[in-house]
């Protein structure tokens, strides 16, 4: 299946105040509802991943890269389509590539819901589906890695903690942001390239993070929270069917706020 590549820009003289400042404030949900308005009319389920991109001239204005199963349309007054061309990426084993990505990395964990949750699974079941009741049912929960990383060293630190407190909290992010890449990659088609460290000597992973941000939307009286962050390195291509539908598709959760495209180059 073809796909598209494209990137997008505002026009702002389309948005009403209200719109304008939920962008600025860089609100998912108005990200999201923006992208979704450059694919009307066919009623399936969303086709695209995105990203915000606010580092080529811009002047501070978001701009929106798409990857999407259909060309987007233009919205006049509110968003251009500065370009957009057929995306069909060619890759071959042994390619070497430089990537980066806006993650939302977490890991999952299953709970057995106890009695009073199953009864109201249950209820639920019955009145929506008329299914029969359940003995046990289990629940997959997702959880920040990073967070979770730093909440096992003592997360929130004390305004009073000491430089050796706050260097273990800051090694304990960087491994937990690493090693969740390092375990997802393989899947997505990619082998992490190693590098020397100028300092030890020792080969290390090339592969650099940052910018772990923690977003909470609020939408229809509705609040949910996510983290993203982005990743930069260096990799070998090796699976490139497992490249090509990670580049076309996207990679890991929280796609509908702009996690998960994944961007590659030849180096």
């Amino acid at each position: 299946m073809s796909h598209f590549f494209s990137r997008i820009t505002l026009a702002r003289e389309g948005l009403d105040p209200q719109t304008l400042s939920r962008v600025l404030a860089e609100d998912g949900y108005q990200y999201h509802a923006l992208v979704w308005r450059l694919f009307p009319g066919d009623g399936e389920a969303r086709s695209f991943v995105f990203r915000v991109d606010q580092a080529r001239g811009t002047g501070g204005w978001p701009s929106f890269l798409v990857v999407s199963r259909r060309p987007p349309t233009p919205v006049p007054g509110l968003l251009r389509v500065e370009s957009v061309r057929p995306f069909a990426p060619q890759l071959a084993e042994g390619e070497q590539v430089q990537f980066c990505l806006r993650a939302n990395p977490t890991a999952a964990s299953v709970v057995e819901l106890d009695a009073e949750a199953l009864a109201r699974f249950n209820a639920e079941r019955a009145a929506q589906r008329g299914l029969p009741p359940k003995t046990h049912h289990e629940r997959r929960r997702f959880h920040d890695v990073i967070m979770a990383a730093k909440k096992r060293v003592g997360h929130p630190l004390p305004k009073d903690a000491s430089p050796t407190a706050r260097e273990t909290l800051a090694q304990a992010a960087d491994q937990a942001a690493q090693a969740w890449l390092l375990a997802h990659a393989s899947a997505w088609g990619l082998e992490i390239l190693h590098r020397e460290d100028f300092a030890t000597g020792a080969l290390e992973p090339a592969l650099e993070w940052s910018a772990y941000t923690q977003h909470r939307l609020h939408n229809k009286g509705r609040a949910l929270s996510f983290s993203s962050l982005e990743y930069q390195g260096l990799a070998r291509v090796s699976d490139p069917a497992r490249l090509v539908t990670a580049l076309t598709e996207g990679v890991g959760r929280a796609k509908a706020f702009g996690c998960g495209l994944l961007l590659v180059r030849r180096v």
